[in-house]
């Protein structure tokens, strides 16, 4: 968090209209990846990567089924696991997470395969050993009120960021979600709907729930690791080609606008019918289920399915809004919220199923009451 601190304070101070703009530098400061040439660069669906302390990266390339390690300069220096249900292989290669000492785990499916730091193979770990016992969502993906959130693996940390998302407005009938990603240093970025844009924008709070800034990331790079200073994930290129990316963060005087939404702090959620409630969950389980379809109709067409729900063909029930998190050639998330409840419904099919969660089902966040 300090050297967060510390970057706002060169950037300079935030007024309450402007915040400043962060956007990704205009090139790469490291690109791993090749159309052409050698097969261990070349990636197939890479679902996750994560740095290691002396500055290498780790990659998950979930259709090769396999973990690769490159050096800070982007060279290839290992490989783990395979397909396969025996010990350090794989099913459904999901995520990584890297424990200590620089050891890695690769989520597969219902456990976790442990290497350690020199890339040989561990044990395997039952899901239920991990992450905190937070109703359905045992891993770094779970709901709650209108937020959908990415990261926080502690009960500790779970509960900060309730707390502060519980002290922002309640988003509006137009609004019906945000997406959440916990940064490295613990602030949140919270992404607004694409709704027919070219970019993604995020609002970035400190740990105090303050806003300190405003990031502008195109949709072609899917965030995985955030730090005050650089940003690791994945590009997507022409051909649906995957690159494991760095990139810096640039600022300049370029200001943005609070979000309307963050500012109007009178916004009030008009008292819902609780009894209604199951039966409004049940039409958002039924939403995103029905997205399957919608999603097969685009992918017939396109050979990959859309982040961008105005190009699907479809309409959302009375009082229900839709969005879509993530999308690629091989999978796809989609989330559906009733704002008048402040409640949402997510679900992913194929390589965009959530961590942990079970393909094709639909969970559901609890209501928040707000003082």
């Amino acid at each position: 968090m300090r050297s967060l601190l510390l970057l706002i304070a060169i950037a300079g101070p935030v007024s309450a209209q402007q915040l400043p703009v962060w956007r990704l530098a205009a090139s790469p400061t490291l690109s791993i990846g090749v159309v052409e040439g050698d097969p261990l660069l070349q990636f197939g669906t890479i679902i996750d990567a994560a740095w290691l302390s002396n500055g290498s990266i780790v990659a998950a390339d979930a259709q090769a089924y396999e973990l690769r390690y490159f050096d800070a300069q982007g060279r290839i220096i290992g490989r783990v696991g395979r397909r396969g249900a025996g010990p350090g292989e794989f099913r459904w290669l999901q995520g990584i997470y890297v424990g200590p000492g620089d050891s890695v785990l690769g989520l597969d499916a219902n456990r976790l395969n442990l290497f350690g730091p020199d890339r040989a193979f561990v044990r395997t770990i039952p899901i239920p050993e991990v992450g905190p016992p937070d109703s359905v969502f045992r891993l770094d993906v779970w709901l709650h009120g209108q937020f959908w959130i990415e990261g926080g693996l502690s009960a500790e940390e779970r509960t900060r960021i309730r707390g502060q998302l519980n002290r922002l407005p309640a988003l509006d009938q137009a609004s019906g979600y945000r997406y959440v990603k916990v940064a490295q240093d613990g602030a949140l970025w919270i992404r607004e709907p694409l709704r027919g844009a070219t970019d993604f924008r995020w609002t970035i709070l400190d740990a105090h729930g303050q806003p300190i800034a405003v990031a502008v990331t195109p949709i072609a790079f899917d965030l995985y690791r955030i730090e005050p200073a650089r940003a690791l994930g994945r590009w997507t290129g022409e051909d649906d080609v995957n690159f494991v990316r760095v990139y810096a963060w640039t600022r300049n005087a370029e200001r943005g606008p609070v979000p309307a939404w963050l500012t109007d702090r009178g916004a009030t959620r008009p008292a819902a019918d609780l009894a209604l409630l199951p039966g409004r969950l049940a039409t958002l389980r039924s939403t995103v289920r029905r997205l399957v379809v919608a999603q097969e109709a685009y992918f017939a067409d396109n050979v990959t399915y859309t982040v961008d729900i105005t190009r699907l063909t479809w309409e959302s029930p009375e009082g229900v809004r839709l969005d879509i998190i993530r999308a690629g050639s091989r999978g796809w998330v989609g989330v559906a919220a009733d704002p008048a409840f402040g409640v949402v419904c997510g679900m992913g099919v194929g390589e965009g199923t959530p961590r942990g969660w079970r393909e094709g089902y639909a969970s559901c966040s609890t209501l928040v009451e707000r003082n």
